[in-house]
């Protein structure tokens, strides 16, 4: 464990200089993998994923000084609490020893209403069954664990609800906690073959696990607290896959899981003869392709490496397919093209392009990844390109911000002094500080050893950026993707929403200037609802603000449902409203003397 408060206070409250300006503006830059004396790490660092708040983030290391005492030799798994500044290891069994396999792999999920943590990741060590509902480890085979932190609660995802464990590797866990304060999502792949009944395919298959965190870990049992249904399944209920599936992501809010798959028959009357993107609906069961074209063609090349939205509306994944956007222009060589595909408007649009919509001259495809934003606006992504930013003359593959709304792209992989880096970017993640701030983490590994100053270690290290992100006009199109940010303070909360930059029912400069002279303005209309329940009476509450935060004020104990809306109003009547009402839940931390 070691403290990183100078850090955190640095990353969230952006204390920094700005390194350069645009309309995405990079803040700060610095190095996350780091001994308990902040010095160079001992080992090769990362991938690593940021929580959907950017309170925690998890990442993986070989090196053996991160933390003390770590003597197990293998790969390890951490948490950084940037609110504390603390780092500590994961992948241990109960009594604090590492494990005997290396572990990897990881995702994190995060509820800032009751503060609940969720942590998956995938291990080779054989000392890591669990506790305190201990399950025996003797596949032989990379399993899939998770771990609740706050609840002491740590075990098995591929594992049978009746303790048989599964007789193949499992892996590329993806996880998300629902409105529910205890229950945890976990979409993952495995090619073993008794995880269902019939499974005779040989092939890996995606899952989707549910998991109940009791209210204390002792009571936690796999029979009545885990359940496990396949993801990827054939059209035909009478047949199975015929092809690989796997590289899922579950959608923030648990509605949707994306994956790739090589089989041809998941979908009817599509002749999909190339690994393609699919979607699959938690709440109905049904399938649909992701990577195809306008009329529903699929892609002509291979398709990979899905990233979701919270809200499940947006995807973008990589492709070589040359008919998904049929503009004539297609990448150089075996480059891959990113594309960003919207579930509602059935559209799909080209994102490792230039500000101008050039494509950009990156001639391999071994280093490229992308990841979305909750809001499905921003794409992250590393290229080799050298013509996405002007002045890219560093020879390497770099990290790219892509803001799909406007089109503008920013380098953010930099120094601490806001030049070039010498060596390869890769493997980035994206959370905003909040669902709604209008600042972001970027965490990334990096090859390069010029990032920051003292960097002497020759081996890939993590770095955590932040950037200011530009607000957009509240339009009549405008679509509210993710839920309000809830802080919950005793029988208070405040309710955080999307921070419109004034609005824009016009195109022109000029008549949103009239506009602003007609006072217009944004209104914010907010529902919070306890649902009747053991006996507890119905609160609701509407509320109304000018601004993008307001206060609920003496709370009952139970659950709350929170929704809002935002409207454009011009002399004291409506003209546009948003799309979509954004929704959350959560349980407020009431005094006794107030619960009813």
């Amino acid at each position: 464990m070691r403290n990183l408060s100078a850090l955190a206070a640095i990353l969230i409250l952006g204390l920094s200089a700005p390194l350069r300006v645009s309309s995405q503006t990079v803040l700060t830059v610095d190095r996350i993998s780091e001994s308990t004396q902040g010095t160079n790490a001992a080992g090769t660092s990362g991938p690593g994923v940021v929580s959907p708040n950017s309170r925690l983030l998890v990442f993986e290391s070989t090196a053996n000084n991160i933390v003390n005492n770590d003597n197990n030799g293998f790969k390890d798994v951490f948490l950084l609490d940037l609110s504390e500044g603390l780092t500590t290891r994961i992948s241990q069994d109960n009594s604090g020893l590492g494990g005997d396999g290396d572990s990897w792999d990881a995702d994190i999920s995060f509820r800032a209403p009751n503060g609940t943590t969720a942590i998956v990741f995938t291990s080779d060590a054989t000392n890591l069954s669990g506790f305190p509902a201990a399950a025996l480890d003797e596949n032989g085979v990379a399993d899939v664990f998770f771990t609740f932190p706050n609840r002491n609660l740590f075990g098995k995802v591929s594992i049978l609800p009746d303790g048989t464990e599964l007789n193949g590797p499992s892996g590329e866990a993806s996880v998300t906690l629902t409105t529910e304060p205890t229950k945890a999502l976990v979409s993952f792949t495995s090619a073993a073959t008794n995880v269902v009944d019939g499974d005779f395919n040989g092939k890996r298959d995606v899952y989707l696990a549910t998991i109940t965190a009791p209210s204390t870990a002792d009571d936690f049992n796999y029979q009545e607290d885990l359940s496990i249904i396949p993801i990827s399944q054939a059209a035909d209920p009478a047949t199975e896959p015929n092809g690989h599936s796997g590289n899922s992501q579950i959608s923030g809010n648990g509605k949707f899981v994306v994956y790739e798959s090589e089989a041809t028959n998941l979908i009817v009357g599509s002749d999909t003869q190339r690994k393609q993107i699919f979607l699959f609906n938690v709440e109905t069961g049904e399938t649909s392709l992701v990577s195809k074209a306008s009329n529903g063609e699929p892609g002509n090349q291979v398709s990979s490496n899905p990233s979701i939205s919270f809200s499940g509306n947006f995807i973008a994944y990589l492709t070589q397919a040359t008919n998904i956007i049929p503009d004539g222009r297609a990448p150089s060589g075996s480059a891959k093209q990113i594309v960003l595909y919207n579930l509602k408007e059935n559209t799909s649009k080209r994102v490792n392009v230039t500000a101008d919509g050039e494509l950009g001259n990156g001639t391999t495809s071994d280093n490229v990844s992308a990841l979305i934003s909750p809001n499905g606006r921003f794409v992250i992504f590393s290229d080799n390109s050298s013509n996405l930013v002007p002045n890219d003359n560093n020879g390497a593959t770099d990290l790219f911000l892509k803001d799909m709304a406007n089109g503008s792209i920013i380098r953010t992989s930099l120094t601490s002094s806001g030049g070039e880096p010498s060596g390869n970017s890769l493997l980035p993640d994206f959370a905003g500080q909040a669902f709604n701030s209008t600042e972001a983490l970027l965490l990334f590994a990096s090859e390069a050893e010029d990032i920051i100053s003292g960097d002497s270690n020759n081996s890939r290290d993590m770095f955590l950026t932040e950037a200011s992100l530009p607000r957009l006009p509240l339009t009549r199109s405008t679509v509210l993707e993710v839920p309000a940010d809830i802080e919950i303070d005793g029988d208070r909360a405040t309710v955080s929403m999307e921070d419109f930059d004034g609005l824009s029912l016009n195109n022109s400069a000029a008549l949103r200037a009239s506009a602003r002279r007609s006072r217009e303005s944004v209104r914010y209309y907010v529902t919070a609802e306890r649902e009747g329940e053991k006996g507890k009476a119905k609160d609701l509450r509407k509320l109304t603000s000018k601004k993008n935060s307001i206060a609920l004020k003496r709370l009952k104990s139970g659950t709350y449902l929170i929704q809002y809306r935002a409207e454009i109003i011009r002399k004291n009547r409506r003209t546009g409203r948003s799309k979509v009402v954004a929704r959350t839940a959560f349980s407020p931390v009431v005094r006794i003397s107030n619960t009813q």
